[in-house]
C-alpha cells in the first residue's frame, strides 16, 4: 500500500509540473502573441504614417514641379516684354514681405558710369516724343562690367526684346532690379548672386541709341525711381 501511494505520489507531482509548464507555455506563447500583434500594429502605423508623408512629399514636388513648369515656360519666352516681366515677377514674388526701407539698400550697378537719363517723363530718343522713362540710364565704353547692386536671385536672363539682352534679380523683398541692353548675359535664370558679383558686360542691345545700362528697380513688378535706393 506503501508503494502505491508513494507512486500515486510522484504520478500526481509529474502531472503538476506538467500542467505547469503547460501553463507557461501557454503563458509565454499568449505573451509572443501579444507582442506580435503590438509589433505588427506598430509597423502598422509606421507604414501608414510614412505612406502619408510619401504623398504628402509627392504632392508637394507634384505642386512645386508644375510651378516650376510655369516659370520656366515664361522664362523661355524668346522675346520678354514688360508683361511678361512683370509676370515673372509676380509669379515668383507671390507671398514675399514689403521691404522695410528703401534708402541707400542698392550699390551702383556701374560704378564711374555717367547718368545719361533719369527716371521720368523725357523726349524717346529713338521715337523723339515724350513718354516716360522706366529707369535710369547710365553711359559708359562698351564692355565695362555691370554688377549686382544686391544679393538675389537670377530670374531672367536672355534676350528681352526692346531691352536688349537683360537680366532681371529678385531680392526677396517684392524687390528687383533690371538691367538692360547689356553686350552679353553671364548669369542663368536660377543662379545667386550676391553685391558686387559681375552679371554682364555693358552694351547696346535692343532698342538702343549707345552703350548704356538701362537700370531699374520694381516693386512688385512696377517700375519705382531708382534714385532713393542707390548709394555711393
Amino acid at each position: 500500500l506503501g508503494q502505491r501511494l508513494d507512486a500515486l505520489v510522484a504520478l500526481q507531482r509529474r502531472l503538476e509540473g506538467a500542467r505547469r509548464t503547460a501553463e507557461a507555455a501557454r503563458a509565454a506563447a499568449e505573451s509572443s502573441a501579444a507582442d506580435l500583434e503590438a509589433r505588427l500594429a506598430e509597423q502598422r502605423l509606421a507604414y501608414d504614417d510614412a505612406a502619408k508623408a510619401t504623398e504628402k512629399a509627392q504632392t508637394a514636388a507634384l505642386r512645386g514641379l508644375r510651378s516650376d513648369i510655369s516659370l520656366i515656360a515664361l522664362m523661355m519666352d524668346p522675346q520678354f516684354g514688360g508683361d511678361s516681366i512683370s509676370g515673372v515677377l509676380a509669379f515668383v514674388q507671390a507671398g514675399q514681405p514689403e521691404p522695410t526701407t528703401l534708402d541707400g539698400i542698392f550699390t551702383l550697378p556701374v560704378p564711374g558710369a555717367a547718368l545719361s537719363s533719369p527716371y521720368g517723363m523725357r523726349i524717346d530718343p529713338i521715337a523723339g516724343s515724350v513718354g516716360f522713362h522706366a529707369g535710369m540710364d547710365f553711359a559708359a565704353e562698351s564692355g565695362r562690367p555691370i554688377r549686382a547692386v544686391a544679393g538675389g536671385l537670377v530670374v531672367i536672363a536672355g534676350d528681352c526684346g526692346g531691352y536688349g539682352n537683360c537680366v532681371v534679380i529678385d531680392h526677396g523683398t517684392s524687390l528687383a532690379t533690371l538691367y538692360g541692353h547689356m553686350h552679353q548675359v553671364q548669369v542663368r535664370p536660377g543662379d545667386t548672386v550676391v553685391e558686387g558679383d559681375v552679371i554682364g558686360p555693358l552694351g547696346s542691345t535692343g532698342r538702343s541709341t549707345g552703350p548704356h545700362l538701362h537700370f531699374e528697380v520694381r516693386l512688385r513688378g512696377v517700375p519705382i525711381d531708382p534714385v532713393p535706393t542707390l548709394r555711393g
